[in-house]
């Protein structure tokens, strides 16, 4: 009988082959853009049968007010808010200003001004809670300019303030993974950390205020296999396999359609495959390296499974198309081998999984 050790895999390899990332959930939901208007306020605002008077402001407030409705660019805008700020720092209108100003900065296309803008907006807006409506674009923009240090920075300033913000628990999981991916280890401790809390958040249905029902069942469909999976990948690169392959086989039971949970987990599965082999290489001839033999064989087979089931799920992907070439070649290889040389059924095998999603 042929030896195992024949097919060791070079699947490993697709492991640096594999560049889509996913599109992380926006921890910046854009604030209504109002501008500040003196002379009423959001109907909502005023709860019904209630008699209280709209709030009045004095002349020099409304003709800052206006200042800032008339300015033409989110600079000006700002200075005027900031002038306006310092002169009227307990006015009613102020969260109305704070909505506007912040609406406008969103809008900036470049990272660089946008990061400018909201940095100063902060040294401005001072009050409690205040910095916390433009935090998550600012995190954003961080993202979008690679200044990661500042992003999980301020990340962190605002998960402490609301430790059950899911949304950006989410996106900054994401990005500390991808980028270990991208061989950047440094943020993988932190991304761990704060995807274990998301995870958590989601199967105990603590679903955030002012979340609505479709958007919480898309975290319950969509990110919570996404977040199994970097977690899963995290400890694959740790070389932390059990708790890999749980987080992993997790991900897979909750979205059964995602190809690269399947490739981590052939990945993780042919490392113990690779084992197996070398522990049978070192067994003398008798019973135990007949046993060490079976026992090799049979995770090759677990490998082949899996290997077939991201083949089937990636085929015609073009993100995945390197990845998907290279198992496949490995899968023919290591199917040829428990089937005597021949490929007959393996098509089969692969049609299988296509059928499954």
């Amino acid at each position: 009988m042929r030896s195992v050790l024949f097919f060791l895999p070079r699947a490993l390899v697709v492991f640096a082959l594999v560049v889509t990332t996913a599109a992380a959930p926006s921890a910046y939901a854009q604030s209504p853009d109002n501008p500040p208007d003196s002379k009423a306020q959001e109907k909502d605002q005023k709860p019904k049968g209630s008699d209280k008077k709209e709030p009045q402001v004095s002349d020099g407030e409304r003709q800052l007010l206006n200042k800032i409705n008339a300015a033409t660019d989110s600079t000006a805008k700002l200075q005027a808010a900031a002038e306006y700020s310092k002169k009227y720092p307990k006015s009613s209108m102020r969260p109305q200003v704070i909505k506007h100003i912040s609406a406008e900065i969103a809008r900036v296309p470049d990272p660089a001004q946008q990061i400018a803008l909201a940095e100063n907006f902060v040294t401005i807006f001072t009050g409690p809670g205040e910095a916390d409506l433009i935090n998550p674009l600012l995190i954003e923009a961080y993202n979008k300019a690679g200044r990661l240090d500042d992003s999980f920075r301020i990340a962190d300033v605002q998960l402490k303030k609301n430790p059950n913000d899911v949304t950006l628990l989410t996106q900054m999981t994401l990005l500390g993974i991808d980028q270990a991916r991208s061989k950047n280890p440094k943020y993988v401790p932190q991304s761990v950390k704060y995807g274990a809390v998301a995870i958590e958040l989601i199967e105990t249905n603590k679903k955030p205020e002012g979340m609505d029902a479709a958007a919480w069942s898309e975290y319950q469909t969509r990110w919570l296999p996404l977040l199994y999976q970097y977690l899963g990948l995290a400890s694959l690169m740790s070389n932390e396999r059990e708790e890999a392959k749980a987080r992993l086989r997790k991900s897979a039971e909750i979205n059964a359609s995602d190809p690269l949970t399947f490739m981590y987990l052939g990945i993780l599965v042919n490392q113990e495959y690779q084992d197996l082999a070398e522990e049978h290489k070192k067994v003398g001839d008798g019973p135990l390296k007949a046993d060490s033999l079976k026992a090799a064989q049979a995770k090759m087979d677990e490998v082949i499974e899996l290997f077939a089931h991201f083949v089937a799920l990636s085929e015609g992907n073009a993100q995945l198309k390197a990845a998907h070439d290279q198992v496949l070649t490995d899968l023919t290889s290591y199917y040829q081998y428990r089937n005597k040389g021949s490929k007959e059924g393996l098509d089969q095998l692969i049609a299988k999984y296509k059928k499954a999603q």
